[in-house]
C-alpha cells in the first residue's frame, strides 16, 4: 500500500495537465463555431487541467500577478452584485462573461508553454468558421431560410462570429512577405465570411463589419480609406433591394432604434438609482418591468442591447469602469505584442496579431447594439482569440521577449 501511495505521488501531474490543456484547446477551437457541446467539452478540459495545476503546483497558490487583478476585481464585483450569492452558480445568462474571463486567465498563464501549437490552433479556429459559414450559405440558398444562423442556431450569433472571422483573416491579405497562397486564401475567406454577415441580416453585425473594415484599412494605411468608402457604396448599390432596405433601416429612429433608445434610457436611470452595485446580475428585465418602462418601449427585454449600458445598469460604476479598463488594456497589450515583432522578419505574426485586434474590435462594435457578452459562443470565442493573441510568438523567442 505504501509503495502504491509513493508511486501515485511520484506521477508527473503537471505534464498530464499540460497535455489535457492543449487537447482541450484544440477541441474548443474545432467546436467554437460548429458545436456548443464540443467547445464546452474543450473548456471543461481546460478547467480540469487548471484544477490539477492548482493542486500539484505550489506557484498557483501565490498571490496572482498584477496583470490578473483587474479581471479578478471584476469577477468580485459580479459576485457581490446580488445578496443571493448562490444564484450566480445557477444562472445560465449572467455567468457567461465571468466564465469566459476565467477561461481566458487559465489560457493566458499556460498557453506560452505550448507556443509550437498556436498556429495549428489558429488554423483550427478558421476551419470551424468555414464549416459554420458553409452551413449558413446552404440554409440561405438551398433551404430558403431568410436569416441564416449556420451551426450556432441564432442569426445574431452567426453574424457576430462571421464578422469576427473577417477581422481575423483580412490582415493576412495586406501584409507583404507572406506566401501568396496565404494572402489569396485570406482574401477569399474574408469575402466568404463577410457574405455570412450579410445573410444573417443582422444590422448591428453589418454596421460593426463596416466599422471594423474601415479601422483595419486606416490601421494599414490612411490612403486606403477613400478606396474603402467607394467600395462600400458600390457593394451597397449592387445588393438586392431587401438588403438595401435592411441596412437603411439602421438610421430609422422610429423603427430600429426606438426600442434601443428606450432600453438605453432605462439603463441610465437604473445606473443613476443604483450607482454602486447596480441592480444585480440578471435583474435588468425584472427592474425594467417594475419601474423603468418608458414611452419608447412596447414590451420587456432581457438586456439593454448594449454591453456598456448593461455593465453600468447591472454592476454599477465599479463594474462599468473595470469592464472598460479591461477592454482598453487588452487592446494595449495586443498592440504591444504587435510592436514586439520585427517588421520584415515576423510578418505572419504581425498579421495574426492585427487579425486578433480586428476580431476584438468587431466584438466591441457589435456590443454597442447587441449584448454579445451574454451570447455563449461569441464571448468565449472573444476570450480565446485574445489569449491566442497575447501568446503568439515565433519559436525560439528569447525568454526576455515573451508575452507582454
Amino acid at each position: 500500500m505504501k509503495a502504491l501511495i509513493n508511486k501515485v505521488l511520484s506521477l508527473n501531474y503537471c505534464r498530464f495537465a499540460d497535455n489535457l490543456l492543449i487537447t482541450g484547446c484544440f477541441v474548443f477551437a474545432l467546436g467554437v463555431a460548429t458545436s456548443k457541446t464540443v467547445f464546452t467539452v474543450g473548456m471543461v478540459m481546460v478547467f480540469v487541467s487548471w484544477l490539477i495545476y492548482f493542486i500539484s503546483d505550489r506557484s498557483y497558490r501565490k498571490l496572482p500577478a498584477r496583470r490578473y487583478w483587474p479581471f479578478l476585481l471584476l469577477l468580485l464585483v459580479i459576485m457581490i452584485s446580488r445578496n443571493d450569492f448562490w444564484y450566480i452558480l445557477e444562472s445560465h445568462v449572467g455567468t457567461k462573461l465571468p466564465m469566459g474571463m476565467l477561461f481566458f486567465l487559465v489560457l493566458w498563464k499556460e498557453l506560452p508553454k505550448h507556443k509550437k501549437y498556436l498556429k495549428l490552433l489558429l488554423a483550427s479556429v478558421i476551419l470551424s468558421l468555414i464549416a459554420c459559414a458553409a452551413v449558413g450559405y446552404h440554409q440561405y440558398f438551398n433551404d430558403g431560410i431568410r436569416r441564416a444562423d449556420g451551426l450556432v442556431r441564432f442569426s445574431l450569433t452567426y453574424g457576430n462570429v462571421m464578422g469576427m472571422g473577417v477581422g481575423l483573416v483580412l490582415p493576412f491579405l495586406f501584409w507583404r512577405n507572406i506566401p501568396y497562397w496565404q494572402r489569396i486564401s485570406a482574401g477569399a475567406l474574408s469575402i466568404f465570411f463577410a457574405g455570412g454577415v450579410l445573410i444573417s441580416l443582422s444590422r448591428g453585425a453589418i454596421l460593426a463589419l463596416v466599422g471594423t473594415l474601415g479601422a483595419l484599412m486606416c490601421y494599414r494605411s490612411w490612403k486606403l480609406l477613400p478606396v474603402f468608402l467607394v467600395l462600400c457604396l458600390l457593394v451597397f448599390y449592387t445588393l438586392p433591394q431587401n438588403y438595401q432596405d435592411r441596412i437603411m433601416s439602421t438610421v430609422d429612429i422610429e423603427g430600429y432604434h426606438q426600442a434601443r433608445i428606450g432600453l438605453w434610457k432605462a439603463s441610465v436611470n437604473m445606473f443613476l438609482d443604483h450607482p454602486i452595485r447596480g441592480v444585480g446580475m440578471d435583474r435588468f428585465q425584472e427592474y425594467l418591468e417594475a419601474d423603468y418602462m418608458n414611452e419608447y418601449l412596447r414590451s420587456s427585454f432581457l438586456h439593454p442591447h448594449n454591453n456598456f449600458f448593461h455593465m453600468a445598469a447591472e454592476f454599477g460604476i465599479f463594474g462599468f469602469v473595470l469592464f472598460v479598463y479591461i477592454l482598453y488594456i487588452l487592446l494595449v497589450r495586443l498592440y504591444g505584442r504587435f510592436n514586439n515583432f520585427h517588421p520584415g522578419k515576423d510578418n505572419f505574426y504581425r498579421a495574426a496579431i492585427t487579425g486578433v485586434m480586428g476580431a476584438v474590435f468587431f466584438f466591441i462594435l457589435h456590443g454597442l447594439t447587441h449584448n454579445n457578452i451574454l451570447d455563449y459562443v461569441p464571448v468565449h470565442f472573444f476570450w480565446f482569440l485574445v489569449a491566442l493573441g497575447l501568446t503568439l510568438e515565433p519559436l525560439g523567442t528569447p525568454k526576455g521577449n515573451e508575452a507582454v
